[in-house]
């Protein structure tokens, strides 16, 4: 089923970079050539005037002026320290960059957490088999998330998967399908971008294996909302992607649903750990009941 959906290809030329079909666009990224992708290659005699997205040599004498201009009236910032300057990958200055904690060298499999005696880890009925975390949810980490969330900075999101999809590379697991954790309608269009479908992409990308939507959300009894799958997914093992790990609550209803829907195993990747406390255990909405598919009355 899944063997139909595209996967990551590289590129000869992008030696470093990774692509899938379900990446963020370059206005999301705001990283790279500014120019229309049609205009990119014209030096090499590949565009003409009669296409789309082809600038004029005295158009091109204004690009590097008007990008000066913005930079002038709207400098950039690191999301963490709020100094200007240059930042990596839309996020953080180098001394920000360097304080990122990333996550436990020797980690425990089923959770992420450090392993140690007696560790915060899933309950022992949680529908988790393995997570993996890049980074501890503090510091520069916890600002980027905030500023990326809520505060209209969605251009650091790519960059932000890139250090997620490098943690889960170094240890992928043998997955079917790469999906996420499904987000409110409302808040994405409030927020203009689906953030875990973007760390979800360059995942996918990283590890060769598609992505693809599974989860949303649905009104249940007494007007609470849960997340429910879009399909049946008979032995189906899947990665659930998220950005951060805090209660576990989110990621146990995620799993949850796609087990009800008859996949196989779920594994979790997440961007970042809030804390070291055990997770899911008296959090989770809606208990070990199987919540309905997509379309069944809830």
């Amino acid at each position: 089923m899944w063997s139909d959906l595209p996967r990551a290809r590289r590129h000869p030329g992008d030696a470093g970079r990774r692509g899938h079909s379900a990446a963020p666009s370059r206005r999301l990224t705001g990283a790279g050539d500014r120019r229309h992708p049609q205009a990119r290659g014209r030096s090499s005699g590949e565009d003409h005037p009669a296409r789309p997205g082809w600038r004029s040599p005295t158009a091109e004498l204004l690009v590097g002026p008007i990008d000066g201009v913005l930079e002038l009236l709207a400098p950039t910032r690191c999301l963490a320290c709020r100094r200007r300057g240059p930042v990596r990958g839309d996020v953080w200055c180098d001394a920000c960059d360097g304080a990122v904690v990333p996550g436990p060298r020797r980690a425990c499999s089923r959770c992420g957490g450090p392993r140690t005696a007696g560790h915060g880890c899933w309950s022992p009925d949680a529908p988790i088999v393995s997570t993996r975390v890049a980074t501890d949810y503090a510091g520069p980490v916890a600002a980027a998330v905030v500023a990326a969330k809520v505060g209209g900075a969605t251009a650091a999101w790519p960059a932000l998967a890139e250090r997620l999809a490098t943690r889960v590379a170094t240890d992928p697991p043998d997955v079917d399908v790469v999906t996420w954790v499904a987000t409110a309608p409302a808040r994405v269009r409030r927020r203009g971008v689906d953030h875990a479908a973007v760390l979800a992409a360059v995942v996918a990308a990283a590890i060769g294996s598609p992505a693809a939507p599974l989860l949303r959300w649905q009104r249940g009894r007494g007007g609470g909302e849960r997340q429910v799958a879009l399909r049946p997914l008979p032995g189906t093992t899947v990665l659930v992607v998220d950005d951060v790990l805090t209660t576990g609550a989110t990621a146990a209803d995620a799993a949850d649903a796609l087990l009800a829907a008859g996949a196989g195993e779920v594994h979790l990747a997440v961007l970042a750990r809030a804390g070291d406390h055990p997770l899911d255990r008296g959090v989770r909405r809606w208990g070990r009941r199987s919540p309905p598919l997509s379309g069944d009355r809830a």
